[in-house]
């Protein structure tokens, strides 16, 4: 029977286009419009959920539509174009939505949606650390690695989080457009916006001391250079200008001073200072081994960064004064040690090590002493960055 319909139909369609009567079969669309991919919510606060249900490549508007959207966690959880819950389970939800019509075509759409502990989105503070344990996300822990926290959630790479000065807002770096481009969000996750727009990638991003101006990595004029713009994405202005690498800019707290990596010296990466316009630049560190991700103490008078003068591609972390003296050695291991960040109260710093066979989060005392793993987790965990 279903095959003397289907020839039916097929006859029918064939007929109408020889006389002219319709045009191409029209196509199910379905989009959903909320909530936002990857976002996240507090359990018990209310979740909206709606979709746009449309015909594509023909005329007319669908009618009959049926909605189901189901959770992987939790089975069937609304059956209408539009609803709210605020029950459900603690988790990460994938939710498929999938609608048929009256003509009987189907279509469907994915919403990835986290529910987190009440408060656990509000007091989003600590440590930001870039994590691969579901792809590429931001995280944030506690000082102690408790209570580690996603607050991205999206199919493309999530990377290089950076605190603004008062703690509210995180610039990072996302390929969710096709490239490397800087995004900022509240710190609870929410209100994910992208500031930059260029074909060739931007990253490293970095705060100045009133929150107000962004100093950041791109490749748009042909090589690797610093760039500063307004919070907002405007005003973006070239301030190192120079034809070899320039990287991984450090805004000092003063505000007065960005420090960066740069390949200048034309034979390996050196730790150079200059003023957030571009001039006055000063070279910090003089070696023949590669010195670079400088990191500013809370005070300004010290700088952590990482190095391999003492063995070539065996990196560790050291400090040094702002003005490149006293250059003090703080970890020893044959694995890779680096990625600095200050504690607020410059009483410790968090680096990244794969000495346990996988990139790790740890924290040392300020001298080296007292090291501890924080992540220990079979995911490769990045790039932690303090905050209060």
């Amino acid at each position: 029977m279903r095959r003397r319909v289907v020839l039916a139909g097929i006859l029918g369609l064939l007929v109408a286009l020889a006389v002219g009567c319709i045009g191409p079969q029209a196509i199910l669309v379905a989009i959903i419009t909320s909530p936002p991919p990857g976002s996240t919510f507090e359990q018990g606060e209310t979740i909206p959920f709606a979709a746009v249900v449309t015909l594509a490549g023909g005329s007319g508007v669908p009618t009959g539509v049926v909605y189901a959207w189901v959770s992987d966690l939790e089975g069937l959880i609304g059956a209408t174009e539009s609803f709210t819950r605020d029950d459900l389970a603690l988790g990460i939800h994938t939710v498929t939505l999938t609608v048929v019509d009256a003509e009987g075509r189907t279509a469907t759409d994915t919403v990835v949606v986290e529910v987190v502990p009440p408060g656990a989105a509000a007091t989003a503070h600590g440590i930001l650390f870039t994590s691969y344990r579901l792809g590429g996300d931001i995280y944030v822990m506690d000082p102690n690695g408790s209570n580690p926290t996603r607050l991205t959630l999206n199919p493309a790479w999530d990377s290089e989080p950076s605190w603004s000065p008062d703690g509210t807002r995180i610039a990072f770096v996302s390929t969710r457009d096709g490239n490397d481009e800087i995004y900022v969000m509240n710190a609870d996750g929410s209100g994910q916006t992208r500031l930059t727009s260029d074909p060739t990638g931007d990253e490293h991003p970095t705060w100045s001391s009133d929150g107000t101006k962004i100093a950041f990595v791109s490749y748009r004029d042909g090589n690797s250079e610093i760039y500063v713009m307004n919070a907002d994405g405007t005003g973006v202005a070239n301030i190192t200008n120079h034809p070899s690498i320039d990287i991984e800019p450090a805004w000092s707290p003063d505000g007065t001073k960005i420090a960066f990596a740069s390949f200048r010296s034309n034979s390996n990466y050196e730790i150079f200072a200059m003023n957030p316009d571009g001039t006055g630049l000063a070279n910090l560190t003089n070696h023949p081994e590669n010195d670079r991700d400088p990191a500013w103490s809370p005070d300004g008078t010290k700088l952590a960064f990482d190095s391999e003068r003492v063995t070539a591609f065996n990196y560790e972390v050291y400090t040094m004064n702002a003005d490149g003296t006293g250059v003090a050695r703080l970890t020893n291991n044959p694995a890779f040690d680096g990625d600095p960040s200050w504690s607020p109260d410059a009483t410790q710093i968090a680096f990244m090590s794969n000495r346990d066979g996988n990139d790790e989060i740890y924290v040392m005392n300020a001298d080296g002493t007292g090291l501890v793993n924080l992540t220990a987790h079979q995911s490769d965990d990045r790039e932690p960055a303090w905050s209060d």
